[in-house]
This record gives C-alpha cells, structure tokens and sequence, in this order.
C-alpha cells in the first residue's frame, strides 16, 4: 500500500488526549482578539481543552479535524477567517499532505488573518524516537498499535523556511519541545 493512502487513513492516531490546554495554545492565547473568527485546524478529540479555551477567547470558532469533525471542512478554503490556530499539525504530515494542509489555512484566512502554528521541535523528538521508527521523507514512520503515523521535528529555520512560501512570519518562538511561529497572510 502507498504509505500516503495508509497514513491518511490512520491519522487519527496522532490526536492526543489531553485534560489541560496544549503548551502552544498557553503561549498564544493572549494574542487572540475576542471579536475573531477562528478556524482551528486539526482540532482533535471532542474533548480536547484546546476547543474550549478558544471557544472562550473569540466570537465564533470553527473546529475543523478530518477525523473528528469533518462536517466542519465546508468551511474551509473561503478566505473569511480572521485566525487559523494549527497546533501540532504539520508535524505529523508528510510533505505531499502537509503542503495542501497549508495552502488551506492560506485560502483560509482573510487578507492580513494571521496564522498560529506549532510543531514539535527536532529536539523532542529525538528524545522520543524509537528504534523501530523508519524514515520517510523528512521525518519518520511510526508504528503505534499496529497503525503507522508519520513524525517529523523542526528547528526554527527549516520550520520558518517551509511557512514562507505562503505566509510573512513575524514571530518564532522556540522552545525545548516546541516551535510557534505567528504568520500573515500577504
């Protein structure tokens, strides 16, 4: 089988379960204005906090995840979200997949909407990489139960140069386990 067909068929695996608000969501939430219009991309679990915090923070928020919420993907694509907040979702997308997930958010936001992404830094995962993980691309093949994902880790450079040809970054934050970059839509 194609590993892409695979990966997209077993993405859902990469939704963690979670009982507090995600670190980058922590690091941003002061930058969301209350009057937006926010489209939260790969929004994982129905019970993920993330939702409800941004739910919280802006007038209307559409939680998009091709997994958990399909219903929301007419959304997308229609330039009239003011915010996209993408949180750990570019770094379990090989390149083919994560290029459209992109230009999504791209054709997502309005002139000027600015973009929240965070990925997980080359750092965190060397520190969980296991031997039985094979590369793939930029990153890696992961089996977990049985079903495979992809990983990949970012430095602030390579993270910076991949979001450029969509986006004007203006802000990357880099942590040990983390990378937010705050981009504009030109």
């Amino acid at each position: 089988m194609n590993p892409y067909e695979y990966l997209e068929k077993s993405s859902a695996q990469t939704a963690m379960s979670r009982s507090k608000i995600s670190a980058p969501l922590r690091c941003i939430s002061n930058e969301i204005k209350i009057g937006d219009r926010i489209l939260h991309q790969g929004a994982g679990r129905l019970n993920n906090p993330d939702r409800s915090r941004l739910d919280e923070l802006a007038k209307e928020v559409i939680h998009y995840d091709p997994n958990y919420s399909k219903e929301t993907e007419k959304f997308l694509g229609k330039a009239d979200f003011d915010t996209v907040v993408s949180i750990y979702v570019l770094n379990v997308l090989p390149i083919e997949i994560r290029q459209v997930a992109m230009k999504s958010v791209y054709d997502s936001l309005k002139t000027h909407g600015v973009g929240f992404f965070a990925v997980r830094s080359m750092t965190d995962i060397k520190n969980v990489k296991k031997t039985n993980w094979a590369e793939f691309e930029d990153g890696w093949l992961v089996s977990n139960k049985g079903k495979l994902n992809f990983q990949r880790g970012y430095d602030a450079k390579s993270f910076k140069d991949e979001l450029s040809s969509l986006f004007r970054i203006s802000v990357v934050k880099s942590a040990k386990n983390m990378i937010i970059a705050k981009a504009l839509k030109l």
